[in-house]
């Protein structure tokens, strides 16, 4: 079945499945990362570290950049770049916290794709147009999971399922 399907992009379901299980694994791996450094160092450490990182990276995006095609320079470019990055810096603050007190398998999915879940919701309203009934499915059915999982009892609680009628 897989084979013979083909993406509107023009992919192939194989490759397709590919990139997803690519991203799928790089939320596990950040999940354990973040909860071993969460045992170990303070959370302003780990995003103290999580910034030099992405300094120590940005000459390869630099490096990547395609200078044939014209870049913006102007306002709406590297200084909106930048105040974007001002809200990803608190965004990714609260990731560490999240990670220190939250479980990992409500935090990553919750974060990482409740963002573009939201970013979908909000352009929508912004835009003032509504989707095709497949794409309102999918971002009701997101909304529905990330409700879900922001809600499921944390480990060691129970869930009381037996209730005794009372006599009257």
């Amino acid at each position: 079945m897989c084979a013979s399907f083909v993406t509107a992009g023009g992919a192939s379901c194989s490759a397709t499945i590919r990139k997803s299980s690519t991203v799928v694994g790089a939320w596990g791996v950040q999940a354990f990362f973040m909860k071993l450094a969460n045992r170990s160092m303070s959370a302003e450490s780990i995003f103290f570290y999580m910034m030099v990182t992405g300094l120590l990276l940005a000459p390869v995006a630099w490096a990547m950049t395609d200078f044939s095609k014209p870049v913006n320079w102007g306002p709406d470019g590297p200084w909106l770049a930048a105040g974007i990055q001002v809200l990803n810096a608190i965004g990714a603050l609260t990731l560490v916290y999240a990670f220190r007190y939250g479980q990992a398998i409500v935090v990553s999915p919750l974060t990482n794709a409740g963002a573009p879940l939201m970013t979908a919701v909000i352009s929508l309203i912004v835009i003032g147009t509504l989707p095709g009934p497949l794409k309102i499915v999918g971002l009701v059915l997101g909304s529905i999971a990330a409700v879900l999982l922001a809600l499921a009892p944390e480990e060691g609680t129970t869930v009381d399922t037996k209730t005794e009628p009372t006599a009257s």
